[in-house]
């Protein structure tokens, strides 16, 4: 193979480390792979004048979190078909382009986490949004979170708060919330070179949010991000 692949100095010291651990030839192996496994499917739409980068949580692996009948759907599952959506919404408009990203399917997370975001990072886009839902033991909370030292990823994440507050209805809580690097979930907002935003808008362990979703369906839900978008294509931070 004659194609030149680049790795970061991050990724050369965790195999290092992982080296030095039980069974750590053959994860040594999977977290240097990941620089030149092909990426998954980037469905991406026309030119347009504000560039998202929709980041798919999880992996076509690890799904992560289910949510159960009426939506029966995983979150790798479901924020697929939105990006998809998505890039289908943004094709015929010329304020808005939407490239799709997923993580590819190796045990190490931030070999994972890592390679998407070089990947989003060279596209070079205006916004980053990392989509996910969550589990809070019924609790019905809607939470935006972004880096604690990104002024615009706050702004995403009043906006998305707000659209999705709209959505469920005001008898649930909205919170925004900051995490760094070490957080949970807060990785890619670091890597993230340009604002970023990682959205948990239902909590797929409340019966109420589901039938809400389930009600909206994904074509719904796309539509409720898409209003995301144009709102912050007219937003002075992002003009």
């Amino acid at each position: 193979m004659s194609e030149q692949v680049t790795i970061t100095k991050k990724a050369i010291y965790t195999a290092i480390w992982e080296a030095k651990q039980v069974s750590a030839p053959s994860r040594v192996i999977d977290l240097l792979r990941a620089f030149i496994k092909p990426a998954p499917k980037a469905p991406q739409s026309s030119v347009g004048a504000l560039r998202i980068a929709w980041v798919v949580g999880h992996n076509s692996k690890a799904t992560g979190a289910y949510a159960k009948a009426p939506v029966k759907m995983s979150e790798y599952g479901f924020n697929s078909v939105v990006g998809d959506d998505l890039v289908n919404y943004a094709e015929s408009d010329p304020t808005i382009e939407v490239k799709v990203f997923k993580r590819k399917p190796i045990s190490s997370y931030n070999g994972q986490m890592t390679e998407c975001y070089r990947r989003v990072n060279k596209w070079k886009p205006d916004i980053v949004i990392e989509a996910h839902f969550n589990w809070l033991n019924g609790e019905g909370r809607i939470e935006m979170i972004s880096h604690p030292n990104s002024t615009k990823g706050k702004i995403i994440c009043d906006i998305a708060g707000d659209e999705w507050f709209k959505a469920l209805g005001s008898n649930f809580d909205y919170k925004h919330v900051t995490r760094g690097s070490n957080d949970r979930g807060g990785l890619g907002l670091a890597l993230a070179n340009a604002p970023a935003c990682l959205t948990e808008p239902f909590d797929c362990s409340n019966q109420d949010h589901l039938k809400i979703i389930a009600e909206m369906g994904t074509d719904g839900v796309s539509k409720t991000y898409y209003k995301i978008f144009q709102r912050l294509t007219k937003h002075d931070s992002f003009i």
